[in-house]
């Protein structure tokens, strides 16, 4: 079963053997980021630097997924 979001079948790019494991920042680098976010914040006691650290994995995480739809559009044309 695929799942379905603006005409684009998501979980069926497994099944046409092409990956989205491109982008800029993957899952374990954004978990990072908001490690030392947290750690940064234990140590400091500034809350803004945990901020900081979540708006920037946020943006990189939006720029991941443009980069993943890009990359699975052009794979499929």
């Amino acid at each position: 079963m695929c799942l379905r979001i603006f005409g684009i079948d998501f979980d069926c790019f497994a099944e046409l053997g092409e990956g989205a494991s491109v982008g800029v920042a993957p899952r374990e680098a954004r978990i990072a980021i908001y490690l030392i976010g947290v750690a940064a914040w234990a140590v400091t006691g500034n809350l803004q630097l945990f901020a900081v650290a979540v708006v920037v994995a946020a943006f990189l995480a939006t720029l991941t997924v443009i980069q993943r739809v890009a990359h699975m559009a052009r794979a499929l044309k």
